[in-house]
């Protein structure tokens, strides 16, 4: 039985290692919380309590893939910690790592696609950046995806602008929902794909005004104010995965998504 470590069985990590689990995989993640590791136990996962600052997992990850989905705002120097992360996975033989990073790597001014280094213009952006680095630098099998905004169970887009007063209502949407992003992570481990990095993000990019205005229309929640309808902004490239997989996105129109949504 093929063995998965979670770095992070957060919003995120939890269903993947649900969705794992489903495909036959022996699931051992990692929280902060004991209680949280106690509700998470009874998905049947394998979970243990460990805080970064805390040194080394407190388990082997021989034979294993260790998949990274802690966010950077969870630990302090965030590209630190990835590397420590893999060293301990090169040091007791890990398969593969996979870092979840974001496409906040990608600056206002970049073109959105892997083949093109990104030019980071967010502390946030070029610290995930740096993180990528010493990953693919580890001596190991790697693989980076880096999904858009998360939309899914509890975050519906409504609340990123409600009532907000903001700008750049032409500028295009980057969102892609989390049951895609465990079916794209899933068959990318699935098929052994590695040293890679693949952008997450539906090919569908209203603009912000049209989205979110209906996003909060339909929740009945206050509406975003636009300042301008300026179009710049970049526009992320998520159809690599989709050649490379052969896989889909199953939230391809996220107008229609807003339709059906009840959340």
């Amino acid at each position: 039985m093929r063995r998965i470590v979670l770095v992070g069985m957060g919003w995120l990590g939890a269903p993947l290692g649900v969705a794992l689990m489903a495909k036959g995989y022996r699931v051992t993640g990692t929280t902060r919380s004991t209680d949280k590791a106690t509700r998470l136990a009874s998905s049947g996962a394998e979970v243990v309590v460990w805080q970064a600052e805390q040194g080394p997992l407190p388990l082997s990850l021989q034979g294993a893939e260790l998949v990274i989905t802690l966010p950077p705002s969870a630990v302090d120097d965030y590209p630190l910690r990835v590397e420590q992360l893999v060293q301990q996975a090169h040091r007791q033989g890990s398969r593969r790592v996979l870092l979840v990073s974001s496409t906040g790597v990608y600056g206002q001014q970049d073109e959105g696609l892997e083949s093109v280094a990104p030019q980071p213009d967010s502390p946030r952006g070029a610290c995930l950046l740096a993180a990528e680095q010493r990953l693919a630098s580890g001596g190991m099998p790697w693989l980076i995806v880096r999904p858009a905004g998360l939309i899914g169970p509890g975050r519906h887009p409504a609340r990123f602008l409600s009532g907000k007063v903001t700008s750049g209502g032409g500028a295009p949407v980057n969102l892609v929902h989390q049951e895609d992003v465990i079916r794209f992570i899933t068959a990318l481990l699935e098929q052994g794909q590695q040293n890679a990095i693949f952008n997450l993000c539906s090919p569908d990019h209203p603009t912000r005004r049209q989205f979110y205005v209906a996003a909060c229309e339909r929740q009945g929640l206050p509406l975003p104010v636009f300042a301008d309808d300026v179009a710049q902004g970049k526009q992320i490239a998520g159809q690599h995965i989709v050649k490379v997989t052969g896989c889909a996105y199953h939230v391809s129109d996220l107008m229609q998504w807003l339709e059906s949504v009840t959340e």
